[in-house]
């Protein structure tokens, strides 16, 4: 969109209207824009815009706010409910994050606020699930480290996502988090960085409540073996068992950014997938789900 022309078209809308709308004024869609950083200017120069179209699914593939919501409108082929997302992205404009416990790890204590959000302390003889999605810490454009803290009702506790961290950094940090949400269930990808933060947790750091994923032996012998794996057989479910959860109310999510990821993912050609981005927080969060669903709980 051309600066110039936004300003022109506000101006058409002050002249048509007396002002910009109002946030009290907008829809679910533009309020979920609004908090994804689009200014009334341009909520102002979208109206005009849909106006003129006639069809505000022909204005998202002519001028969408970013490669994510051109490709839902295009082949609605969304994995999670827009409507409910949006919904929840409006209630997080008036949620806050709770302040620094004093009782957070060392460990933690740089990063809250920014990498850490925390929407609750631990709650005695409550049960904690810890999807952990591991990547190489290599800044700039790569994965990003994630954790997605949930309890066994589903509620959204705690987020944990940096780029930056090295898995050895990370392992710290993940056992640290974990023990402090008592003793938390940590579901660990196990793909790339993931293993070596496996290693640290389970040898260095014995931390004994580790998700155990069933795997079988060339006698097709069942095992337990600790982490997750993600493959063609246990994404699908773990993505639909996820989207199933937040369609029938049974998640409360606080995090904007695994709402905007969530808005980015799609089904398509059988594939369950970003179509655009970063999808970490994404994944985690769905193996948080898949351990709560089993509720194994070894501490």
């Amino acid at each position: 969109m051309h600066h110039e022309e936004q300003e022109n078209y506000a101006e058409i809308y002050i002249r048509r209207h007396g002002g910009l709308p109002t946030y009290d004024e907008l829809n679910e869609v533009e309020r979920s824009l609004i908090l994804r950083g689009c200014t009334y200017e341009a909520i102002a120069w979208r109206r005009i815009k849909i106006g003129n179209f006639k069809s505000e699914s022909k204005f998202n593939e002519n001028f969408p706010v970013d490669a994510a919501t051109a490709f839902l409108s295009s082949t609605n082929d969304a994995m999670f409910n827009t409507k409910r997302i949006n919904m929840h992205l409006n209630s997080i404009y008036e949620k806050q994050t709770i302040p620094m416990p004093e009782d957070l790890p060392e460990s933690l204590i740089g990063y809250f606020g920014n990498q850490l959000l925390m929407w609750g302390k631990p709650v005695e003889d409550t049960e904690y699930y810890i999807g952990v999605d591991c990547s190489e810490g290599l800044g700039k454009n790569s994965d990003y480290s994630v954790m997605e803290i949930i309890t066994l009702d589903g509620e959204q506790v705690g987020e944990f996502r940096s780029n930056k961290i090295r898995p050895f950094v990370f392992a710290q940090l993940v056992n640290d988090l974990g023990k402090y949400f008592n003793d938390g269930m940590l579901v660990v990808e196990k793909a790339s960085a993931g293993h070596a933060v496996l290693s640290k947790l389970k040898d260095d750091f014995e931390y004994y409540n580790l998700y155990r994923s069933r795997q079988y032996d060339e006698r097709g012998r069942a095992r337990r073996k600790d982490g997750f794996s993600t493959n063609t057989k246990t994404k699908p479910k773990m993505i639909d068992d996820f989207a199933e959860w937040f369609d029938n109310g049974s998640l409360k999510i606080n995090s904007k950014q695994l709402l905007t990821e969530m808005l980015a993912f799609s089904y398509k050609d059988g594939k369950r997938e970003a179509a655009t981005g970063h999808d970490d927080t994404v994944m985690a969060m769905a193996m948080a789900i898949q351990a709560a669903r089993e509720g194994k709980y070894y501490a």
